[in-house]
């Protein structure tokens, strides 16, 4: 549909190497717009948090973007446009009442971008970092 067209359009505009998750990033946000998000997220698998969920590739769509998120931060912080575009999907699952292993990779995500001088959605990183 044309709001999906227009979201992945505007997810290939993200920082390298994030747009090269652009359709996952579209598809999440698309899933986010249901309104039960709650029984979308039951879908998504409780992840072990040993070494080996680390050594297989990620298979559910917030995995795949997490692991986009942890590339695209090696070298330090998102530029605050790609970030502030990602964040929902960040709060998203941060907000989760089921707790996986993404929670800390989204932790640690956030934590690299609390530059108060950052034009970023403050108060609601704030918000979601203590819920």
């Amino acid at each position: 549909d044309a709001a999906f067209c227009a979201m992945l359009r505007l997810a290939r505009c993200t920082a390298p190497p994030l747009c090269n998750w652009a359709t996952e990033i579209a598809a999440a946000i698309h899933v986010m717009s249901v309104e039960d998000f709650e029984a979308v997220l039951d879908l998504m698998p409780v992840l072990i948090m040993e070494e080996d969920s680390k050594k297989r590739p990620p298979s559910g769509l917030f995995e795949k973007i997490v692991t986009g998120l942890t590339a695209a931060c090696r070298m330090g912080p998102l530029p605050a446009d790609s970030f502030t575009f990602v964040f929902p999907i960040m709060e998203r699952i941060l907000l989760s009442s089921k707790k996986t292993s993404l929670h800390d990779d989204v932790l640690q995500i956030l934590s690299m971008h609390m530059d108060p001088i950052l034009p970023l959605p403050r108060p609601r990183m704030l918000s979601v970092k203590h819920s």
